[in-house]
């Protein structure tokens, strides 16, 4: 969204400081809502703001209406993985983890809730290559070009 916006990097932040600006929201459809499973997708909400964007409409209610039904959606996936499984304690990570708007909506699931510090809510990108650094310099021989990538590995295969 950031990008669309003209924003600058990281995204995340831009969005919501431009999000705090705007009085309304242009509503945006929450992704997967009503789905089986626990799913995260936000390639509908992309595509959906680029269409709004291209209209021209104002840059602080687009933000805003992405921002809302991104946090929707985030939280209706974790909330329900909650109350399915019975956990009622909640780490979140990463960049997202600095949004207020998101850690509102979380405090107020009446779940515990534990947030980085927003000076260690980075993006995972980052950390990633961090990881990648500290093996290189620990001397760890690089992975193979071969090696497949795998969206859902198992920690135990880790």
């Amino acid at each position: 969204m950031a990008r669309l916006l003209g924003l600058g990097f990281p995204g995340g932040p831009e969005v919501e400081r431009l999000a705090e600006e705007a009085e309304e929201a242009i509503p945006f459809p929450v992704p997967l809502r009503g789905q089986e499973g626990y799913d995260f997708s936000f390639s509908g909400l992309k595509t959906k703001a680029l269409h709004l964007v291209e209209k021209g409409l104002p840059k602080a209610a687009l933000a805003k209406g992405f921002q809302e039904a991104a946090i929707a959606h985030l939280a209706e996936v974790v909330l329900k993985a909650a109350k399915d499984t019975g956990h009622r304690v909640l780490l979140v990570a990463g960049g997202v983890a600095a949004n207020r708007a998101l850690q509102e909506r979380f405090k107020e699931a009446g779940l515990e809730v534990h947030f980085p510090p927003r000076g260690l809510s980075q993006d995972n990108g980052a950390m990633i290559a961090l990881a990648a650094w500290r093996c290189y310099k620990g001397g760890f021989p690089p992975s193979p070009l071969s090696l497949g990538a795998t969206a859902y590995w198992p920690l135990e295969e880790a």
